[in-house]
């Protein structure tokens, strides 16, 4: 009986792991459609600019969301069934989500406007973007804090199918931005749209958790000041990884590379093979692994990884053989740019392998390296453009690939401090018993 329960547990993990898997595939499918129709539907040098604000929207939510969502998890695990913990942890989250995102979305704003000037864009098309970024940064904090608890309760496919419906109704209406509008005009309704697909995608979640009968729960002095202490020691590291991304997209807006950076933006829609993975880290993946103890997890963890690695490398060896389709997909224009996209995605799958490590190491708490990062990615950022000519494709693509060194470096580092204190603290409870 006992054999027939575990086969049967496990039978269920594998049909669950595969609907999600399927769910993540049309929703990574349809992403891709709506970039390819972005970068078909706007010249280089509007794709570029769009490019500068997507970066400065996404850098927004990194800081805001700071590990938080991995480390409530954690949390979270600890007390599984206990609801009325978990609705204060939730309540708790979203208020230092929204104390942090203050911050980060008044500075971000700031630093889009002036590089949207500096790439030569409208003062109404400026405007606009500032107004969508303003309202994309209210609905992820919603967004994010909900998701979290829907992987908690292993309702991860729940979540997939809510970012598939916005994501269908994002593909929908660019389609008819596309067809309707005259160019000048779609930059500004295409980041208009970005911000209602995340209100849909937050009003889903929302309603996904409330349809559970979830405790209303109410802000904990104890998980503020954790949730705090965890954001404060993460993030030197979510500052390095948004300054690395923000120095590129500025070194190349003060080169006047703003074609160029169209073209490499353009390029990077490709990876989208690698957000599958990543998701499916975070939404399968994480929630066990924050349930394991800690020995078996230092076990876990390189398994892992070496999956993941694997998949990489498979990924961008098939980008390279089918290059010439790949650029023919993007356009006219960006024909004979074989070896600058497999650069571009060499770069992408190591990086996206580094945040998968990195997801990985904060469900357990491990949140050590971050001035290490800080300081190699400083090296990087002031030696990309002594060694690489940014006026070239080539060059912003060399220059945009060697940003996963330090990123590769901190999340090794990290993952050893962590594999040590395990260590330590399993001799010192030998040592006793």
């Amino acid at each position: 009986m006992g054999r027939q329960n575990k086969n049967r547990a496990t039978r269920e993990r594998i049909r669950r792991a595969a609907r999600f898997i399927s769910l993540d595939l049309a929703l990574q499918a349809i992403a891709f459609l709506v970039g390819v129709a972005v970068i078909r539907g706007l010249p280089k040098e509007n794709y570029g600019q769009y490019a500068v604000y997507v970066g400065i929207l996404f850098a927004s939510i990194l800081i805001s969301e700071s590990g938080l969502s991995n480390v409530m998890l954690g949390y979270a695990s600890q007390h599984p069934g206990d609801s009325t913990r978990t609705s204060d942890l939730r309540k708790s989250g979203l208020y230092v989500r929204r104390k942090i995102g203050l911050v980060s979305t008044s500075t971000g704003g700031v630093v889009l406007v002036w590089l949207l000037t500096l790439n030569r864009l409208g003062v109404p098309e400026t405007l606009a973007a500032l107004l969508a970024y303003l309202l994309s940064m209210q609905a992820v904090f919603v967004r994010s804090n909900s998701q979290v608890f829907l992987r908690l309760e292993g309702r991860a496919n729940s979540s997939q199918k809510n970012l598939l419906i916005a994501a269908g109704f994002r593909l929908i209406l660019i389609a008819l931005v596309m067809l309707t509008m005259p160019i000048q005009m779609r930059f500004t309704a295409i980041v208009l749209l970005t911000a209602a697909t995340y209100w849909i995608e937050a009003w889903l979640m929302t309603r996904s958790l409330r349809s559970q009968n979830v405790v209303v729960g109410l802000r904990s002095k104890l998980h503020v000041r954790r949730l705090s202490r965890a954001a404060r020691r993460l993030a030197p590291m979510n500052f390095a990884i948004v300054g690395r991304e923000q120095a590129f997209l500025m070194v190349m807006s003060l080169a006047g590379s703003t074609v160029v950076l169209g073209e490499i933006s353009a390029m990077t829609r490709f990876a989208v093979a690698f957000t599958v993975v990543n998701s499916f880290v975070l939404n399968l993946i994480l929630p066990r692994l924050a349930r394991m103890n800690a020995s078996r997890a230092i076990r876990a963890i390189p398994i892992y990884s070496a999956v993941y690695l694997a998949l990489a490398v498979m990924s961008v060896v098939c980008v390279s053989l089918f290059s010439p389709i790949l650029l023919w997909v993007l356009g006219d224009s960006y024909k004979g740019l074989n070896l600058e996209l497999t650069v571009v995605m060499g770069g992408s799958a190591v990086l996206s392998f580094c945040s998968g490590l990195g997801m990985m190491g904060q469900s357990r708490r491990w949140l050590s390296g971050s001035w290490f990062l800080v300081a190699s990615s400083a090296i990087w950022v002031v030696s990309g453009p002594l060694l690489f000519d940014l006026r070239t494709t080539m060059g912003g693509a060399l220059y945009l690939a060697t940003q996963c060194l330090p990123a590769l470096m901190a999340e090794v580092l990290r993952f050893a401090a962590g594999a040590r204190e395990v260590r330590r603290s399993t001799r010192m409870e030998h040592e006793r018993s």
